[in-house]
């Protein structure tokens, strides 16, 4: 005759037995509010080191404007339409330079470009002797030397162009160096 058959208990996971307690794996409710405090801790220390600060917002500020000056002049050489750009006290505008020629401009809020900072100051410099409000960028490919002095805080910025060359930025203190 052959072997018995050996019979083979299968381990049930029912309430009562001891296996089931062996097997039990999970989080309890403290281990839960640990990690997501945890991760919540480590959100609010990202979302700090991201915040634009005065630098960041006056270097981003400082390239729009060299961008818009660039396009303003492209445009102004295309259309053989001068055009001017003026700081205002909540951004800047690019107009005709024939609106310029009265004590008034009036200009339309829509039109305001607004600064990205609060506290932003703009001041126009130009090598002539006369003072400036705006700069001029005529139709012609060669314009007056001209620049805009951008502050924020205690930082200033210079987007300038000696004419011919496209709008760039420079320090305060590269600007000033011959």
């Amino acid at each position: 005759m052959g072997r018995p058959a050996v019979k083979v208990r299968t381990p049930m996971s029912v309430a009562g037995n001891k296996l089931q307690k062996l097997n039990q794996r999970g989080f309890t409710l403290i281990e839960l509010m640990v990690v997501i405090t945890m991760i919540a801790i480590a959100t609010a220390g990202v979302t700090f080191a991201l915040r634009d600060n005065e630098s960041t917002l006056l270097d981003r500020e400082a390239e729009r404007l060299a961008v818009v000056l660039e396009t303003a002049r492209v445009q102004s050489r295309s259309t053989g339409v001068a055009l001017a750009w003026l700081p205002m006290a909540q951004g800047f505008v690019v107009l005709p330079a024939s609106e310029l020629n009265g004590s008034q401009i009036q200009v339309n809020s829509s039109s305001i470009s607004p600064w990205l900072a609060e506290g932003m100051n703009a001041q126009v410099i130009s090598n002539s002797s006369a003072a400036q409000r705006s700069v001029l960028l005529g139709s012609e490919p060669m314009i007056a030397p001209s620049g805009v002095l951008l502050s924020l805080g205690q930082r200033r910025l210079r987007v300038s162009t000696d004419g011919l060359r496209p709008f760039s930025v420079q320090t305060a203190d590269e600007a000033a160096k011959p």
